[in-house]
């Protein structure tokens, strides 16, 4: 299903919510160049900060008692970093159960749209010779 640039937007944040409650935790970043790869090269136009947390064999007082960032930030070109990941590592129910979550998502984005523009566009009270009262 090939959807705008804004469906895809839309339809992204609803994927979002599907996996959160479906398969816990956040989806992926190769989830959105999978599936919505028009609103990827928008993401990625700009290089990504992480921050990469260092606190490796710190006690939990003296990691309260730290004032400083513990740690370094990291610039990442997500275009051209590819995630090591062998294919085999993810089970095949899980990449099906997310290729279903991104149809409802599409098709609930569609059927949001379809509901808007019957909505503006009623036309149950016009008739040819003019606004016809609804009848009670």
């Amino acid at each position: 299903m090939a959807l705008s640039l804004d469906q895809e937007r839309g339809a992204w944040v609803v994927y979002s919510s599907l996996h959160i409650l479906t398969l816990g935790g956040v989806p992926a970043s190769a989830n959105m160049r999978e599936f919505a790869p028009r609103l990827w090269q928008e993401q990625t136009r700009v290089k990504a900060v992480y921050h990469v947390y260092n606190d490796d064999g710190l006690s939990a007082d003296a990691y309260i008692r730290t004032t400083t960032p513990l740690g370094r930030s990291v610039r990442v070109d997500e275009r051209f970093s590819e995630e090591k990941k062998d294919a085999a590592d993810e089970p095949l129910w899980n990449k099906m159960r997310r290729g279903e979550l991104w149809k409802e998502a599409c098709g609930r984005i569609v059927a949001r749209e379809h509901e808007r523009a019957r909505e503006s566009f009623d036309t149950s009270g016009l008739s040819c010779h003019g606004i016809v009262p609804r009848s009670v």
